[in-house]
């Protein structure tokens, strides 16, 4: 599976943006970018988002599951079940789970 740096960076360059293009959409430094790219950052979820609508990469592609990403523990047993059911669900209803992951992480 493609980290999601790595998948950040493919796709950034594929679409002929620089980190600082990107950057500047998403509202956080190109230094920032970078650490996300090269896998020294992880992103939060807002920013993920950010980046996922503007470099047009389903979302659900952009988690690696196998990492600390928050809410990977819960979903570690269930990753393929979870992928396929997240993938039939409507864009504005994944959007609205992935809001909820804050403060479900509260109770983990």
């Amino acid at each position: 599976m493609i980290k999601t740096g790595e998948l950040i960076r493919l796709k950034r360059r594929e679409l002929k943006i620089t980190q600082a293009e990107l950057a500047r959409k998403v509202g956080v430094t190109d230094g920032y970018i970078g650490k996300i790219e090269i896998g020294y950052q992880r992103a939060g979820l807002k920013t993920l988002l950010k980046i996922a609508e503007i470099l047009t990469i389903p979302f659900e592609d952009m988690i690696d599951f196998d990492s600390e990403f928050p809410g990977a523990r819960l979903l570690a047993d269930k990753q393929a079940d979870f992928e396929k059911h997240f993938k039939e669900l409507h864009p504005k209803v994944k959007r609205l789970l992935l809001e909820l992951v804050p403060i479900l992480e509260k109770y983990v």
